[in-house]
């Protein structure tokens, strides 16, 4: 009788920690491995409020889907094995909402076996750290913008395929083009010569890998089509 009455006590405990605590609460029962397949199991209110659905939306999802369907199948695949391996793992990643906003989190997941079935517990919470890098990282690229637009001279922004992703408004006022008419055009098309647009697009054919970040070009006073 006082084993029962300690079961039931730590069942009401555990539950009010559930439904309190502050971090999102999801507990997934793996169908199957091979396909990976799961349906959610329980989940507390936070993880609704989380993702901006309501309970019974969230038992419609496929917890794969949600948590998993926007990263690259290689890196899931690895994420797989560490997590067979290990039984616990602690990721960083963003999340979809149902407004499709992505709002980075951490989650903390562990592996549990109970009753000849496979659980995933997951306690997952907001990663404060990395939203405070990134609005740091927008606030110092709205810096260097603005500094940009001041400089006299031609600031581009370019893809590894030689696209137009980004100018300074020296661009925009000695081409007379507005960047939005020019973002996503090849450089050689819009502002430089026959003869130096040639040159240039070779340059990228032969020489930019599609794996290098964007490439900055400043200075192109000489190359520029006169306008």
């Amino acid at each position: 009788m006082k084993d029962s009455l300690m079961d039931e006590n730590l069942h009401n405990l555990l539950h009010y920690y559930f439904n309190q605590t502050n971090e999102a609460i999801v507990i997934t029962e793996l169908t199957s491995l091979v396909p990976l397949a799961a349906h959610f199991y329980d989940f507390n209110d936070k993880s609704c409020s989380l993702l901006g659905y309501t309970r019974e939306e969230m038992k419609q999802l496929d917890p794969i889907t949600l948590f998993f369907g926007h990263i690259d199948s290689e890196i899931f695949r690895s994420l797989q094995k560490r997590f067979a391996i290990e039984r616990e793992i602690t990721l960083e990643m963003e999340l979809l909402t149902k407004l499709q906003t992505k709002i980075p989190v951490e989650a903390n997941c562990f592996l549990i076996e109970m009753d000849s079935k496979t659980f995933i517990y997951s306690s997952i919470k907001k990663n404060a750290r990395r939203k405070k890098e990134f609005d740091q990282l927008l606030s110092e690229k709205e810096f260097s913008h603005s500094i940009l637009d001041t400089i006299q001279a031609f600031v581009v922004l370019l893809e590894p395929d030689g696209r137009i992703a980004d100018w300074n408004r020296h661009c925009t006022f000695h081409t007379g083009y507005a960047f939005e008419e020019a973002a996503g055009k090849y450089i050689w098309d819009v502002m430089l010569e026959e003869e130096e647009g040639r040159n240039v697009k070779e340059f990228f054919s032969r020489s930019v890998s599609p794996s290098l970040p964007i490439t900055k070009i400043i200075g192109l006073q000489k190359l520029v089509k006169k306008w």
